[in-house]
């Protein structure tokens, strides 16, 4: 509000947002926002909308017609809020329509992006700063949630902050429990976790068909589940998400792919299957859980076989230049462009089908293509439902005559031209079951009738898809032309290596507060101990305190005073986190001739 340049490093849910919605609806004019992910942008301008703030958004998905109407838009001053992909700020359309409006502020938002040693880098970040000599005026604030102090240190110099005001809130949760639990059946520990721990869960694993398998596994024990990754369709996962937003089901099982942009409260549990591949993916991951300010827990099951897994990933994933240039000429050969063709063409995209037609590993081709993204040649977007569009190419007179010749077609022109209203001046969003309604036939044939009509050239009519998309940032390169950055390319990969090995160390602790290792890998320090984690709570210890061990002992003999017990119902009535130390202790008080061991595993107390 003061009009300086600021740092904003609040933890997740901790209100980055509102540090720029609340300038945008004080100040005049728009406050430009520049953020990595569509699905992020997205769920932002939807949130926005309903609470009636002019919002919108740009990203590398949209063709020409659409983005030029939005900017049109922002430009007039009917948008407060535009959120723009880092990629899209030196294209020329863009420059041209930024120069007519009138931005009040500049947010850098997932700003530890402009930094390699980030776990997220997109070169395109480190430009954001060439947008000043447009904007000399204008505030930036560079918001993030995990930043390190080197990452730190990177945003403040490619952003080129002139004395910034640096705001962190602590990344301490007073609120959530860590927990790495060394556990050999996974699927065991999770009913167990599931059964005390009441409330809104989400259970993340790398896999999309584990994530199927789990959920299945969860509903047969009567736990209300869903499972959730980029591989359903729009409809389903819109409408799981809304059910799992509206507590209708309990438990999201998925991938990593659910998440970003979540605003649940009430989420009381968030467990791991497997090792994430950083331990601020794990940290944002885990710190969804508890933004009510009510106890929560974010539990990690681990083996040790996790950490041999993860960097075997590591090792057959990672991608050298000569994969890097087969990919990016099989890039060409696929979606058929020429030399000198295809700046800022945007392709629907499926990597696996890809992957499957040039018989390239399907996890080795995705990051090949980061690599070639972080080059900044292409640009990747996740999975997107895009609805179809249409848009008439000639007037009226020239329908109504075709609509004479071909009767078949003229239905479906009069409901386009009377239900969208400016179709021949601009692209419009159809829906063909709505269209199919209106023409008491099936949306198959409503779809064959479009298609038809874009054949005749007489409207472009782009079919909807769920798929993700592909931009080309620059013009196909001939291979012979294509530099590759060797030694950044090996910077990167040295610290994805060392971001894991990060991950694995901290699953491997059992000395240390686990909110205390969390705290100082981003630069804070924590006096004390949170008191709330498994290490806290004795959990790794191998005996019990001298004090546990006596309150233990008074309560296995009251209960034995009161009845005969069974060996496993002694040691069922303490929590499975404390299993081992009561078997030793049972053990220990046996040997003492204190308890007695029938032949029936009936236990008696002597004293």
């Amino acid at each position: 509000m003061a009009r300086k340049d600021s740092l904003v490093l609040m933890p997740t849910g901790g209100g980055k947002s509102l540090c720029y919605q609340v300038p945008a609806l004080c100040n005049p004019g728009l406050v430009l926002v520049i953020s990595p992910l569509i699905a992020l942008m997205k769920d932002q301008v939807d949130q926005l909308l309903a609470r009636k703030i002019p919002a919108s958004y740009i990203h590398s998905g949209m063709n020409h017609v659409s983005i030029d109407r939005e900017l049109e838009r922002a430009a007039y001053g009917n948008v407060k809020l535009l959120f723009i992909s880092p990629e899209r700020l030196k294209s020329d359309l863009f420059q041209v329509r930024l120069a007519k409006m009138q931005v009040s502020l500049l947010a850098v938002d997932e700003a530890h992006c402009i930094s390699q040693w980030g776990y997220d880098f997109r070169p395109a970040y480190q430009e954001i700063a060439e947008i000043k000599s447009v904007l000399p005026d204008v505030p930036i604030m560079a918001l993030t949630a995990t930043a390190t102090d080197k990452v730190r240190e990177d945003i403040v110099n490619f952003l080129e902050l002139d004395q910034p005001k640096i705001f962190v809130s602590s990344f301490a949760r007073k609120e959530l429990s860590y927990s790495v639990l060394k556990e050999s059946d996974k699927m065991r520990k999770m009913v167990d976790i599931l059964s005390r721990v009441k409330g809104s869960t989400v259970i993340y694993s790398r896999s999309r068909k584990n994530t199927e398998v789990l959920a299945a596994f969860l509903k047969k024990r009567g736990f209300s589940t869903s499972a959730y990754h980029a591989g359903l369709s729009y409809k389903l996962r819109n409408e799981r998400q809304k059910d799992w937003m509206q507590n209708k089901s309990r438990i999201m099982v998925s991938t990593n792919a659910f998440g970003m942009g979540i605003d649940k409260p009430d989420v009381r549990l968030v467990v791991h299957l497997d090792l994430p591949e950083s331990l601020e993916e794990y940290y944002q991951e885990a710190g969804r859980a508890g933004r009510d300010g009510n106890k929560a827990y974010a539990v990690l099951l681990f083996q040790e076989a996790d950490a041999i897994n993860l960097m075997e990933r590591f090792e057959k994933s990672t991608a050298d230049t000569a994969f890097i240039r087969e990919v990016y000429q099989g890039l060409a050969n696929f979606f058929q462009i020429a030399v000198g063709q295809g700046e800022f063409h945007v392709f629907r995209f499926d990597i696996m089908e890809f992957a499957r037609r040039f018989k390239f590993p399907a996890t080795k081709t995705y990051h090949a293509l980061r690599e070639l993204e972080q080059e900044e040649l292409i640009v990747l977007s996740s999975s997107l439902h895009d609805p179809s569009k249409v848009k008439f190419r000639v007037g009226r007179d020239r329908l109504y005559e075709f609509s004479r010749e071909q009767p078949k077609f003229a239905e479906l022109i009069k409901v386009l031209l009377r239900t969208y209203g400016g179709i021949i001046d601009d692209y419009s969003r159809v829906f063909e079951a709505r269209l199919a309604k209106y023409l008491e036939t099936n949306e198959k044939s409503v779809v064959e009738l479009l298609k038809q009509l874009h054949q005749y050239e007489l409207l472009f009519y782009t079919e909807r898809s769920n798929l993700p998309s592909l931009t080309y940032l620059k013009e196909r390169l001939h291979h012979a032309n294509l530099k590759l950055d060797e030694k950044r390319i090996d910077v990167r990969r040295a610290q994805r290596r060392r971001n894991i090995e990060a991950m694995i160390e901290y699953a491997q602790n059992s000395e240390i507060c686990r909110q205390r290792v969390l705290l100082k890998y981003f630069g804070e320090i924590l006096e004390e101990n949170c008191g709330c984690c498994d290490h806290c709570y004795g959990r790794h210890d191998k005996d019990l305190s001298k004090d546990k061990k006596l309150d233990a002992t008074e309560r296995i003999k009251k209960m034995l005073t009161e009845k005969e017990h069974k060996l496993e119902q002694i040691i069922a009535s303490f929590p499975s986190s404390k299993k081992d130390k009561i078997v030793s202790l049972l053990r220990e008080l046996l040997d003492e001739g204190i308890l007695h061991l029938d032949g029936n595993d009936h236990i008696r107390w002597k004293g």
